[in-house]
């Protein structure tokens, strides 16, 4: 076990939260964490770029945190549609939007996240959405690692277990596993579209 441990403060909202953090730097050093957190009766809760709203991360009393941005590794471009207007990607979960964009420019997911900054295994375990749909939504797999020790390929061409936590662990925000990696679809941004920002007005807003 060579995670390195710190003291960790989470402030979420109007709350925040003191815990002894962790930062694996592989799967294996996270079953170490889950069997030790077993051991010891500890709760372990799942952190990555800390970017939820309110006090999802926010560790409860006797936990340990676990920084799982550490697990980042490289994204990789497994397939490109035939149309040109998409791809898929594969990427860590613990890379933000930001990287991910900086690393295929000119595409985007169909229904990103509020924020640039917030990872994209973070992401998928809150399930964000917008206006038109969830960023679950242009996922075709991912992988988890479950506190059992065992590493599942959750898809809809999985197993029955496999295509039950494909369709499970969006929105619970780590309980079920740590996911290390994901399946996204990204389709081109037309070269004629373009974004306009327009301040209203600027200075302190009267009462």
């Amino acid at each position: 076990m060579h995670s390195v441990a710190t003291e960790f403060l989470a402030k979420g909202g109007l709350d925040e939260a003191r815990a002894r953090c962790w930062f694996p730097r592989s799967e294996a050093e996270v079953l170490d964490l889950y069997r030790l957190s077993a051991a010891a009766g500890r709760g372990l809760t799942l952190v990555g770029a800390q970017k939820s709203f309110g006090g999802h991360f926010l560790c409860h009393e006797g936990a340990d945190a676990c920084d799982v941005t550490g697990l980042a590794r490289a994204t990789r471009l497994p397939e490109r549609e035939e149309d040109g207007q998409a791809i898929w990607v594969k990427v860590a979960a613990g890379v933000t939007f930001r990287q991910m964009l900086r690393e295929f420019p000119g595409y985007r997911p169909e229904n990103p996240p509020t924020s640039d900054g917030i990872s994209v295994g973070g992401a998928l375990a809150s399930c964000t959405h917008n206006m038109a749909g969830f960023f679950a939504d242009s996922v075709r797999a991912f992988t988890l690692l479950a506190p059992n020790g065992q590493s599942y390929r959750c898809s809809p061409q999985g197993d029955a277990l496999e295509r039950a936590l494909f369709e499970s662990v969006p929105g619970t925000f780590g309980a079920l596993g740590v996911i290390t990696d994901i399946e996204l679809r990204l389709r081109a941004i037309p070269a004629e579209q373009s974004v306009r920002v327009e301040v209203l007005s600027r200075g302190r807003v009267s009462d």
